[in-house]
């Protein structure tokens, strides 16, 4: 995930990534206004977004948890007993 902060008259997008080497590194990225922030911030976290599901609802279950994908990307975890 991102985040956006106001510093002086800017807005700074906040992100982590992996390099190559596999090290996690904070990235710090610059912008004028705050809606090309807010456009960075959402194409920093547009992998991260589940994609348009072809069904209102998919079920899968992985390791005891039932994870139910929504339409509209919301994600219900229901732990089984």
């Amino acid at each position: 995930m991102a985040s956006i902060c106001k510093r002086n008259s800017s807005y700074v997008v906040i992100y982590y990534r992996t390099d190559d080497n596999g090290v996690r590194k904070q990235k710090w990225e610059s912008y004028k206004t705050e809606e090309q922030a807010r456009r960075r911030k959402h194409e920093v976290e547009k992998p991260f977004l589940l994609p348009e599901l072809p069904m209102s609802i998919i079920t899968v279950n992985v390791d005891g948890a039932v994870y139910h994908a929504l339409r509209n990307g919301a994600l219900d975890i229901q732990h089984g007993g």
